[in-house]
């Protein structure tokens, strides 16, 4: 598109993760921004069009949305992953209300129209991201040997795809236990003639994933972190990966075989291609002898979830492209304004979202009958809602998944403010008996455990063990970040109190986990000791 001109908006932690070289290429405007603030410079030439690289809620894409909102820009998002691909059905929190959302594939396309998008707020553009269509542009290929990788010998190279840690983000699912047992599995499963090459993600630290990995298996080798995917997957003989990675994309697109160690995540490949499913070391071993010594037919995965060609990826998002700067494909501000409001409320920009809140009473195209739906949600975002409230904004958002999820966690916290009195949270409670469904429940981890002790103040011990379970491995995250064997078993008798748990994973993490020295169990509460 030599004819639009593109200015780039690059966090400055990620500046310093970027080749030199590749930042040298970019034929566009740089503004490195902190992750929080707008800068003034971002709007010398007021802008045509925002193209934002993901969707999901966080506070510098909400005040960027809200910008554009304020100056009337239009917006877009595309997808950078096959989201309900590589999470067997779950969405991975792409609420943002932009103008149009590029998807994969149709069938990503209804899963987003069920969670309450507009018809037209969805367009499917297939995938543009494939590495190989950045490597023809921009012709950044590192030439890698086995032997400038520190490779030996004329082994088979199986390339191990690690997704970011926990310890970098709590929505991640790979914990330093899971990673632990991942690799343990290899090093019993892999035939004697291949060698394990690592590629950890992006945000990890490489120093850290080489200290785990080489205790583990001592001669695998990590890669560069500044060496990219594409030419890790040019040396390897095939991929291994938990099956939950875009990797996997790319290495189907290239006929790479691909080995699936899912370790208790559901996958595609368990109802799609399960001779490729490796949970025990004999089954690993079996697959790498047997299976993808043959081609592997991808076909019926490709033609379902990433059906156009990342060449006609391209060109569809440029179309679209070209389309939206004339800012003719607008959904109606009232309707993107309300999304923002519940969105910004529940990520902790308060200020803005009453602002907002206050503002979009004022449009001239709200719909007359959303004048006391906005009364009620003043009284949410205040924590003065009852349960007639909750239940009428429930009803009005009947089949919008995302505004009922956002109003839902809202009223949790509110509930869970209040939950000495039992009376109002057994009255309360039933109202989220509907949260939450098929998305990345990490984004709701904070209201889920709220709702798991509400549930048992409410005295409905079975579900709240049940939310329990879902967060076992957040549990045993706990403990591993201590350095601590200890017996989880003894949790299995004991109800884990959320304020505890809560304050570990979200004050003591963020603000640094050495603050606790030890914990114990104490009847039904986990308690955490704090260094004095």
């Amino acid at each position: 598109m030599p004819d639009v001109r593109f200015t780039v908006l690059l966090k400055d932690t990620w500046v310093r993760r970027i080749p030199p070289k590749i930042l040298g290429r970019l034929d566009s405007d740089l503004v490195i921004h902190d992750g929080a603030q707008l800068k003034e410079d971002m709007w010398r030439n007021r802008p045509d069009l925002i193209f934002f690289s993901t969707a999901n809620p966080e506070v510098f894409r909400c005040r960027l949305l809200r910008k554009a909102l304020q100056l009337n820009i239009p917006t877009l998002a595309v997808e950078e992953v096959n989201q309900l691909a590589n999470n067997d059905g779950v969405i991975n929190h792409y609420f943002l209300p932009v103008d149009r959302l590029g998807v994969a594939s149709e069938v990503e396309a209804r899963q987003f129209r069920a969670l309450g998008y507009l018809p037209d707020q969805i367009a499917v553009t297939g995938w543009p991201f494939y590495s190989a269509n950045k490597k023809q542009k921009l012709d950044l290929k590192i030439a890698l040997t086995r032997k400038n990788v520190g490779l030996k010998g004329s082994k088979r190279i199986g390339l191990l795809i690690l997704s970011f840690s926990k310890e970098r983000g709590l929505e991640s699912l790979e914990t330093i236990r899971i990673r632990r047992r991942m690799l343990a599995l290899l090093r019993q499963g892999l035939p004697q003639d291949v060698q394990l090459l690592v590629k950890s993600h992006p945000v990890d630290k490489q120093r850290d994933v080489k200290k785990i990995v080489q205790s583990e298996i001592a001669e695998a080798v990590v890669l560069d972190e500044q060496v990219p995917i594409e030419d890790a997957l040019e040396i390897c003989d095939f991929v291994i990966s938990r099956g939950n990675s875009q990797v996997m994309f790319e290495a189907m697109f290239r006929g790479i075989p691909l080995v699936i160690v899912p370790m208790n995540i559901r996958t595609l490949f368990d109802r799609e291609l399960p001779e490729l499913v490796a949970n025990t070391p004999d089954a690993l071993r079996y697959i790498c002898q047997h299976v993808i010594t043959h081609p592997i037919d991808y076909g019926p995965i490709i033609n379902l979830h990433a059906p156009l060609s990342p060449e006609s990826s391209l060109e569809k998002v440029a179309g679209l492209v070209r389309v939206m700067l004339d800012g003719s494909l607008q959904v109606p501000r009232w309707f993107k304004m309300l999304d923002l409001c519940l969105q910004m409320k529940f990520i902790g920009m308060d200020e803005e979202a009453h602002e907002d809140l206050k503002r979009l009473e004022s449009f001239e195209d709200t719909p007359v009958e959303y004048r006391q739906t906005i009364n009620s949600i003043h009284h949410l975002f205040r924590r003065e809602a009852d349960v007639k409230i909750v239940s009428n904004l429930l009803e009005s958002f009947r089949g919008n998944l995302i505004r009922q999820w956002h109003v839902q966690a809202l009223w949790i916290r509110q509930l869970y403010q209040r939950r000495r009195d039992v009376s109002m949270v057994g009255a309360g409670i039933p109202l989220t008996r509907s949260f939450i469904g098929a998305v990345n429940p990490h984004y709701f981890i904070q209201e889920l455990l709220m709702r798991m002790d509400l549930e048992f103040i409410a005295g409905d011990q079975e579900i709240a063990e049940q939310l329990r379970s879902w967060f076992q491995e957040d549990f045993y995250f706990l403990w591993d970040f201590q350095r601590r064997d200890i017996n989880l078993s003894l949790w299995q008798d004991h109800y884990i109190n959320l304020q505890s748990l809560k304050h570990f994973l979200y004050t003591v993490y963020r603000s640094g986990r050495k603050k606790i020295s030890r914990f114990y169990l104490n009847g039904r509460n986990l308690i955490l000791k704090k260094k004095h």
